[in-house]
């Protein structure tokens, strides 16, 4: 647990601030690393005075397969590979991606995989996270992230590409 004294950016007060650590000593609700709790407490009851209007969500799609997923995640590593070849401080630190837990199955004593990757092509403004069984390459879930109004129905937003 990392505990730290910081400066509020708002009203200057010292106070303590919680980096880390599952039991909490400060309130976790207002634990935050640039406004103390009564200047936190203040922005987020301001906060809830204003109804929300979106929100992101992982919904299940079926515009790409799992080849596809598989297919852009190589290119993904091969490009950062090439990205970071030669550099000295690449080869001292690992490339970092996001990990997620598995699900075993015991009939097959196979771990699942999960992975993230940007889409390409026609879904270039998109962003992918399928989990599988990698023997047999059974799909558990393809979904991609996107904005919904709070009736459900999606935003559309237009890209620069």
């Amino acid at each position: 647990m990392r505990v730290y004294f910081n400066y509020c950016v708002n009203c200057g007060a010292k106070y303590k601030y919680q980096a880390s650590g599952s039991t909490w000593v400060v309130d976790e609700k207002y634990n935050d690393h640039e406004y103390c709790p009564e200047c936190k407490k203040a922005i987020l009851e301001a906060l809830d005075k204003i109804p929300k209007k979106s929100e992101l969500k992982w919904i299940d799609t079926d515009l790409v397969d799992l080849d596809t997923l598989l297919e852009w995640e190589k290119l993904e590593n091969e490009e950062i590979l090439i990205e970071y070849n030669g550099k000295e401080w690449a080869q001292k630190f690992p490339v970092m991606k996001r990990v997620f837990t598995t699900i075993w199955d015991p009939l097959s004593d196979e771990h699942s995989k999960t992975f993230q990757v940007n889409g390409r092509e026609d879904h270039k403004d998109k962003l992918f996270c399928a989990s599988y069984w990698p023997k047999s390459k059974k799909v558990i879930s393809i979904r991609t992230y996107v904005r919904q109004d709070m009736d459900g129905n999606l935003i559309k937003y237009k890209t620069n590409d």
